[in-house]
This record gives structure tokens, sequence and C-alpha cells, in this order.
């Protein structure tokens, strides 16, 4: 064989061998690359998920706070029907205490006028 096909041949070998070496090494080079961008995208994912539960604690606490605000209020509302009840029956026992004192007074008008009577009886 010639040298020029020899030279060829071993050219065209050592292209070939550095096209696999070459390929290999990008095979190796995507792989590397998609482990770090894993790496990336679940670190990521992480402090998205530390993110959301501090925002969902604070909403928890939030709803606590509302809740335990509702439960004050709502006590407050109970004290004060049971005043506004207590004042409706101190407001009904004075309106019967002031009919009672009226017919007192219709009665003792009554006994006055036959006091007078009387008392005009004797003056004659």
């Amino acid at each position: 064989m010639k040298l020029s096909r020899r030279l060829g041949l071993i050219v065209g070998s050592a292209i070939l061998g550095l096209i696999v070496v070459a390929g290999v090494a990008l095979i190796t080079l995507r792989a590397t690359m998609l482990d770090e961008l894993r790496t990336v995208l679940i670190l990521a994912a992480a402090a998205s998920l530390r993110e959301i539960s501090a925002g969902a604690e604070a909403t928890v606490a939030k709803v606590r706070d509302v809740a335990s605000a509702t439960a004050e209020q709502s006590q407050a509302g109970t004290c004060v029907a049971q005043h506004v009840e207590r004042i409706a029956r101190m407001a009904e026992e004075s309106a019967a205490s002031v009919r009672a004192a009226d017919e007192d007074v219709k009665r003792l008008e009554t006994l006055a006028s036959e006091l007078r009577e009387s008392v005009a009886r004797f003056r004659l």
C-alpha cells in the first residue's frame, strides 16, 4: 500500500477517534449539565416551598387572630345583649310601678273627694 493511502487511513482513523471522543465528551457534558440543572431546579423548588410554607404559617396566624377577635366580639355581644335584657326588665318594672302609682293616686283622689264631702257635712 502506498504511504499516502496509509496516511489517509491513519488520519481518517484519528479523525474518527477524535469524533468518538468528542461525542463521548458531549454526552458526558450533557449528563453533567442535566445533573446541574436538576440540582438548580431542586434548590429553586425547595426555596419556593419554604416561601409557601412561611406564607401559610403567616396566614394561619392571621386566621387565629381573626378567630380570637371574633370570639371576643361574640362575648362582648352576649354581654351587651344581657345588659339590654336587664334594662328592658327594669323598664317593665318601672312601667308597672308607674301604673301602680297612678292607681294609688286615683284612689287617693277618690278618698280625698269623699273626705271633703264628709268634712262639708260637718260644717253645715
